[in-house]
């Protein structure tokens, strides 16, 4: 299934859905520029499909990352540079 989460309030495209079953749910991986601070089980969203509209609620947030050595030697929060550019690598090696 292709299809892009959307905030009920904003309609502004949250994500992509990366993958899912009827019995599991959709795993959808969040845009770059929408934090996971926004997201809150029990939020109501919208998933637009080619030709239709699902209407779904947020059940679990997860948080992963692509790169095992970003666990080991986080990046500093202050470096605003190294956190973009983790951001990016962590998105794309995902993607792929």
């Amino acid at each position: 299934m292709v299809g892009t989460m959307v905030g009920m309030e904003l309609e502004q495209p949250l994500g992509s859905v990366i993958q899912g079953s009827l019995s599991q749910g959709l795993e959808v991986r969040l845009h770059p520029d929408v934090s996971v601070e926004e997201m809150r089980v029990g939020k109501f969203l919208v998933v637009q499909g080619r030709r239709s509209r699902f209407f779904c609620m947020l059940t679990d947030v997860a948080l992963g990352t692509a790169n095992p050595r970003i666990i080991a030697n986080p990046p500093d929060p202050n470096n605003l540079f190294c956190r973009k550019f983790w951001q990016v690598v962590a998105l794309t090696a995902r993607s792929a």
